[in-house]
C-alpha cells in the first residue's frame, strides 16, 4: 500500500506499508503507535511520490503471514494522559524524554482493546496474569517504569531491540483525540 502521510507539517509525503489490505484502520497508521487492527510494518518512507514509486518498482516484497492474537502492547500513563499503545520494540527505542510515567504491559489481540483497558479502570471482569478472565479481552502482564517493562519483555524472550526505526510519520488522523490521550 502506498499511503500519503505527514511529516509534522503540511507537506505531503508517502509511506509504503506491509499490511492487511482489508484492515479498516489502515488509514490511521502511525509509525510510533499501534492503531491498525492488524500488525502493520513501515517498509519505506516517508518521502516523495516519485521516490516511493521507484522503491516499489525496484524492490521485491515477499508476502507474509502474521499472528495477531495475544500480542504484547505497552501503554504509558503520564501527566494525566493515557498514551496510545505501542509495540515493545518501539518502546525499547524511545528517546529518554518519552520514557516517563507508569507503563502497563498488556496482552491483547487488538491495540485499541489494550488502550481502553488501561485508560478505563479495570472491572471485576478483567484479567490479570494471576487470575485470567474470559469476560475481558485483555490480560494485565505488568505495571512499572519504562526500564522495568523493557527488562520484563527481554526476560520473556521478546524483542527489546530490533530494526525498529523511530519516525513520527503517520497518516493524518481521521479522528480527533481527546485531551487526555497522549500521542506526542
Amino acid at each position: 500500500m502506498i499511503a500519503p502521510c505527514t511529516l509534522g507539517s503540511s507537506d505531503t509525503a508517502y509511506l509504503l506499508l506491509l499490511a492487511v489490505p482489508d484492515d479498516e484502520q489502515l488509514w490511521d497508521f502511525d509509525a510510533r503507535y499501534e492503531l491498525t487492527t492488524f500488525p502493520c510494518e513501515l517498509l519505506w518512507g516517508p518521502g516523495d511520490g516519485a521516490d516511493a514509486f521507484a522503491w516499489w518498482q525496484s524492490t521485491t516484497v515477499a508476502g507474509d503471514s502474521v499472528d495477531y492474537l495475544d500480542r504484547l502492547f505497552a501503554v504509558r500513563v503520564d501527566g494525566g494522559k493515557t498514551y496510545l499503545p505501542q509495540r515493545p520494540d518501539a518502546v525499547a527505542g524511545l528517546r529518554s524524554d518519552r520514557r516517563g510515567g507508569v507503563w502497563h504491559l498488556v496482552r491483547s489481540d487488538f491495540p485499541l482493546d489494550a488502550f481502553a483497558h488501561v485508560r478505563h479502570p479495570p472491572r471485576e471482569s478483567c484479567s490479570s496474569a494471576d487470575e485470567p478472565s474470559r469476560a475481558c479481552p485483555v490480560e494485565d502482564v505488568a505495571v512499572g517504569t519504562w526500564s522495568e517493562i523493557r527488562e520484563l519483555v527481554r526476560e520473556q524472550g521478546g524483542s527489546t531491540s530490533s530494526g525498529y526505526r523511530y519516525t513520527d510519520a503517520h497518516v493524518p488522523r481521521s479522528f480527533p483525540l481527546a485531551a487526555d490521550v497522549g500521542c506526542d
